[in-house]
């Protein structure tokens, strides 16, 4: 005979975006609220501001703050490492409490000690739990929304290494490490030479993380007969160029 057992929903709703996109005032997640969406400030010790949380479902929710670092694809999307904390690098007024429906509060954030680098570009997991469970074999909704904490550095300092090219996937990409510490979006064009002649090309403006290391997409596979090619590579961040090399690969 199977057991009954009560469901449990999570609701998400991902920053996917928030490295420095155009968002909303506020992300919200059926029953929870965060505002604002982006937290940005200096990256100097102590204050840098406040996010309020809302509780806008019909029962109570147990809320947990926890900011966590961003976790980058190489493909450049991002999402919360959920294995790691930053809690010793910043504070939170209230790690955990509980909101009545229809109600808020205020939690103010505080940056315990400089960044590495200067500049620092994190996530912020609000989660919320219904106090009780539902009834029956109903099902209980778990919300959890992440917004951006992004503190800059008092100087910016723009910065680029370029790797390997290569066939992956359905496109040719080169690896591409930001050495900087802002997350200023990195473009560029390309030059490549193939077995049909000379293509140039631009380079999409991707936005990576200090240290992250990114696939930037030089052309689709379906544009590049097989065979051998060099790619002569620009890019270019916070308005300048930073970078430039050549590399070969096969397609």
């Amino acid at each position: 005979m199977l057991r009954r057992r009560t469901a449990r929903l999570l609701v998400v709703l991902a920053a996917v975006c928030a490295l420095g996109a155009v968002l909303p005032s506020a992300f919200a997640a059926g029953g929870l609220s965060i505002s604002p969406a982006i937290l940005e400030h200096r990256a100097a010790v102590g204050n840098v501001g406040s996010v309020v949380v809302s509780n806008t479902a019909s029962t109570s929710l147990k809320i947990t703050v926890t900011p966590r670092p961003w976790r980058q694809a190489r493909s450049g999307a991002v999402s919360p490492d959920r294995s790691k904390t930053l809690r010793s690098v910043v504070g939170v007024s209230a790690k955990s409490f509980t909101l009545a429906p229809g109600t808020k509060r205020t939690v103010d954030v505080r940056l315990l000690r400089k960044p590495s680098g200067g500049a620092l570009y994190a996530a912020m997991e609000v989660v919320g739990k219904p106090t009780k469970k539902a009834p029956g074999n109903g099902i209980t909704a778990q919300y959890r929304i992440i917004s951006s904490l992004r503190l800059t550095a008092a100087r910016a300092r723009h910065g680029v290494r370029i790797g390997d090219a290569r066939v992956s996937g359905k496109s040719a990409v080169v690896a591409v490490r930001n050495t900087g510490n802002t997350v200023d979006p990195v473009a560029g064009s390309v030059r490549l030479v193939g077995p049909r002649g000379t293509v140039n090309r631009s380079i999409a403006a991707v936005r990576v993380l200090p240290g992250g290391i990114v696939d930037l997409k030089l052309a689709a596979t379906s544009a590049l007969p097989k065979g051998s090619y060099t790619a002569t590579i620009s890019l270019t961040q916070g308005g300048a160029k930073v970078a430039s090399a050549k590399r070969t690969f096969r397609r």
